[in-house]
């Protein structure tokens, strides 16, 4: 099998994979928004969203640097150094920022919680642990162990899932769900820690290597933290200017149209690493190979799912949530659709900015755009509402994107297949049309369109010759190598 196919094989496996953790959130929508309050299901959105936030800051940027030092590596003692390196500064980092959050225990359930000092507790502890949890995961994305990752993203997935509907189904509340959160990542940092250790066995490190991995790693914290801001910062923002209903009421509909960026997951788990060893062996010609098709693959799946998931929102949110979040919610979705799409696109392109190690360019970009997004939103959000919010957070990842290709072009041409775009779009706009005049309700009605619109999707796009025929010969012999 040639390393292309290789690729392609670990892509798919480890999309399947993304597309079901995707999807657990979703799962959950219908059990967490009929059985929590509104209030306190904007307080779980803001708990996951707080949970995302401090692990950003406690990796110091070291996966990033455990993929650009350790990908190419060959000699075990190495990995093995430079792993637990990585691991133990993140424990400690973890250590200390849980320290921190218990000290303003009181403070974070006054303000965010709802005096709920049980979460409160709970919050350290979940943050701690989904922190660590990143760098055996990492590890996995590092050497393309495509079927351990995608093992365990599966699982975490539906510990996620089973656990957190079954504590709230119970009656065990916020504090319940918070606790099965807790419960569901403690599982997967102990079978990652189990899968890392049979590789490469256990050290205590020197730490030889730490001051290039924290040079490398360091400058992509204020990226890390700023595109947190502008992508989750929004809900403190309608927290504190509208109240934390408006939370719950905004939460679905974004969720369902960040959906989308998540399509690029598999490109943005594996792709790296093999671009990382060919662009160091100077094969700049398969680096380019691999980048067009990256985004041209990633385009394929995600133009027509933002147009469908745009104008199927207020459906798929009657189904999965209430008619109130639904009535409130679902023109946030076209917004989130298309920021989602342009952040997928970045997280491919930006791979150019890291072969030279430029990583502080990128903490650059994120910075302004998320100072312009929270500017915005500061500004709209108390005379516009939560349509402002959406509206902010497209100007902020247009900004992010539009300075990341700009500078991308500069280091490496991109040959970006703009007819096959062209192509797409054309083909989403008319199953889109098709959608509106069916006017779907209900599971079985919304579902079937759904099956229907990625059926003509893929008639039209083929009738339009969006794919080449040795496009289409490679991946008919490599499906068939697969039976």
């Amino acid at each position: 099998m040639s390393d292309y196919e290789l690729l392609v094989k670990r892509i798919g496996l480890t999309g399947l994979a993304s597309l079901v953790v995707s999807l657990s959130p979703v799962l959950l929508l219908p059990i967490l928004t009929k059985i929590l309050t509104i209030q306190d299901y904007g307080i779980w959105s803001l708990i996951v969203v707080t949970a995302s936030f401090v692990p950003m800051v406690v990796l110091l940027g070291l996966p990033n640097s455990m993929v650009r030092f350790l990908a190419p590596e060959k000699n075990k003692d190495e990995i093995r150094e430079g792993y637990y390196s990585i691991a133990l500064v993140v424990l400690g980092a973890g250590l200390v920022s849980s320290f921190i959050l218990l000290l303003f225990e009181h403070s974070i359930a006054a303000d965010l919680l709802g005096n709920n000092r049980t979460v409160a507790l709970l919050l350290p502890l979940i943050t701690f642990v989904a922190a660590y949890n990143n760098v055996p995961q990492t590890y996995f994305r590092t050497f393309q162990q495509a079927k351990r990752y995608s093992i365990v993203s599966l699982l975490q997935a539906a510990l996620y899932v089973i656990l957190i509907a079954a504590f709230v189904v119970v009656g065990l509340g916020l504090a319940g769900a918070a606790f099965a959160y807790l419960i569901s990542l403690l599982v997967i940092a102990l079978i990652s820690t189990y899968y890392v250790s049979r590789d490469i066995g256990v050290t205590m490190p020197s730490f030889s290597k730490l001051k290039a991995y924290l040079k490398y790693g360091l400058p992509f914290v204020p990226s890390s933290v700023s595109s947190w801001a502008l992508g989750v910062s929004d809900r403190y923002i309608i927290t504190f200017f509208l109240s934390v209903a408006w939370v719950g009421y905004y939460s679905p509909g974004y969720q369902l149209g960040w959906t989308v960026s998540l399509l690029a997951t598999p490109f943005t788990i594996l792709v790296p690493t093999a671009l990382y060893e060919y662009y160091d062996a100077h094969q700049i010609a398969e680096v380019k190979t691999i980048i067009r098709y990256s985004i041209k693959y990633f385009l394929a799946v995600a133009v027509p799912a933002a147009f469908v998931f745009s104008v199927l929102s207020k459906p798929i949110l009657l189904v999965l949530t209430t008619p109130a979040i639904a009535a409130n919610g679902y023109l946030i979705t076209p917004f989130t659709a298309l920021s989602s799409l342009l952040f997928g696109v970045w997280s491919i392109i930006m791979i150019v900015l890291t072969f030279e190690k430029r990583t502080a360019i990128i903490g650059t970009m994120w910075i302004l755009g998320a100072t312009l997004n929270i500017g915005l939103n500061l500004v709209l959000v108390p005379y516009f509402g939560i349509i402002a919010a959406a509206l902010t957070t497209v100007l902020g990842y247009g900004f992010v994107f539009a300075v990341t290709a700009i500078y991308s072009v500069q280091h490496m041409t991109l040959d970006v297949d703009f007819g096959f775009v062209l192509k797409s779009i054309f083909a989403s706009i008319v199953v889109s049309s098709f959608v509106l005049v069916w006017h779907a309700s209900g599971f079985l009605s919304v579902s079937a369109l759904i099956v229907i619109c990625a059926a003509a999707y893929t008639a039209i796009l083929f009738a339009l010759k969006g794919f080449t025929a040795s496009e289409i010969r490679f991946f008919s012999v490599f499906l068939a190598r697969q039976r």
